[in-house]
């Protein structure tokens, strides 16, 4: 028996590479600590390491900068979406995040694909708000799908 299977087209992302701040890098390492006290409360088999970002942070700890053999894991991510059936990125991102793509793209090219940049808004670090700023940034269709890319998951 012959299986339909209608053909859908993803051509829009929003990369997200913004993230929530804590109001202290106090708290923002009880956070981590409490989380990883109940994985192990829990036995669970492995203990994540939460790499938070405090506003009192002299350097932005923004995980999506820290490097994999020397390259920030966004790059990984870009990269990635950089040979897809992709046409157009969205960056939702800080400064730092901003002057890494931009020399990245610089180094490597876009790869034919329409690539843009947001920059988040440090009041309104939520995923709703960098949703809605890569959704203005895109000319989207009624009932169009988009794929959404967290930084954070670079070898999706």
């Amino acid at each position: 028996m012959n299986h339909i299977r209608p053909s859908i087209s993803i051509d829009k992302c929003i990369l997200s590479f913004s993230h929530d701040r804590y109001i202290s890098r106090k708290k923002a390492n009880a956070a981590a600590i409490a989380k990883a006290e109940r994985e192990i409360a829990s036995n669970s088999n492995g203990i994540s390491h939460l790499i938070l970002r405090a506003v009192d942070d002299k350097i932005d700890h923004l995980k999506f900068l820290f490097l994999i053999n020397g390259i920030p894991v966004m790059c990984y991510a870009l990269g990635n979406l950089l040979i897809s059936s992709l046409k157009e990125i969205v960056i939702i991102g800080s400064e730092e995040v901003e002057q890494v793509a931009t020399t990245f793209l610089e180094t490597v090219g876009t790869q034919g694909k329409k690539i843009s940049f947001v920059r988040e808004d440090p009041n309104k670090l939520n995923l709703f708000n960098t949703m809605q700023l890569g959704k203005h940034r895109l000319n989207i269709e009624p009932n169009e799908l988009i794929l959404f890319q967290p930084g954070d998951l670079p070898f999706m």
